[in-house]
């Protein structure tokens, strides 16, 4: 029996334990080599799923793309689903420019410009992520509670800060105070994903007639707006009723 086999069949009698970073599926910690190779899958699964639809992309297609043998592949993941979780675990680590601009001020005369640059700086992300992106709401849309959490996780910290501009918002008379600030906030959260998501897409459109992104985007933003801020005047209006 190989030391990988030895090794597999010990872990299953024992107690699984967490696995520690910088260690593949059987708990060998990986050299420069193993993750060379755990970057390579990772990589060519998100091409592949560019070209491949999610349902017929099998562990198989990742192996042959990658120079592997099905257990070797193996060895670092169990399906392409883990995949495309470790692919989304590395874009939560990282600081997104949208991020930047949903937490700087959002003053009145400046409402307009502020939402638009949010919007179009969100959609450049689904853009940049769309492969991971995409198959993560088509997971969790199949009811994979593993990637139901996932974007959960990811769009939390959108949905706290426009839970806050509906807050201060209501908290000024702007929005009714029938209205429930979470769930106010959560469809803000969902109008901006949809439409992001929507944007990135390779049709970019519903029906018959292709939009323009840049003016769907300004819509999204424009019902931003209203959603969290209870009503809309353009930057000149507001400047004017400021001065």
């Amino acid at each position: 029996m190989s030391k990988v086999e030895d090794a597999a069949k010990t872990k299953s009698k024992a107690k699984p334990k967490p696995k520690a970073k910088g260690q593949n599926k059987i708990g060998q910690v990986m050299r420069n080599k193993g993750l060379s190779t755990r970057r390579r899958i990772i990589d060519q699964t998100m091409l592949l799923l560019r070209e491949t639809p999610a349902h017929r992309l099998s562990s198989a297609d990742v192996a042959r793309a990658c120079g592997l043998t099905p257990p070797a592949l193996y060895l670092y993941f169990a399906g392409v689903p883990e995949v495309v979780l470790a692919r989304l675990e590395e874009i939560m680590t990282l600081r997104h420019p949208y991020m930047d601009m949903l937490e700087e001020p959002w003053p009145e005369t400046q409402l307009w410009d502020r939402a638009r640059r949010f919007v179009r700086a969100y959609a450049a992300y689904w853009q940049e992520y769309e492969v991971a992106l995409h198959y993560r709401n088509l997971m969790s849309e199949q009811g994979d509670e593993r990637f139901m959490r996932m974007r959960v996780e990811m769009t939390k910290p959108i949905g706290k800060r426009l839970e806050q501009r509906v807050a201060d918002s209501q908290q000024s008379g702007f929005i009714p105070k029938e209205l429930s600030v979470p769930e106010t906030a959560g469809a803000a959260l969902s109008l901006v994903d949809h439409c992001a998501a929507t944007a990135s897409s390779p049709y970019g459109s519903f029906g018959d007639s292709r939009w323009d992104r840049d003016r769907f985007l300004d819509a999204a933003a424009f019902m931003l707006i209203g959603m969290v801020r209870g009503k809309y005047s353009s930057d000149e209006e507001a400047a004017a009723a400021a001065g």
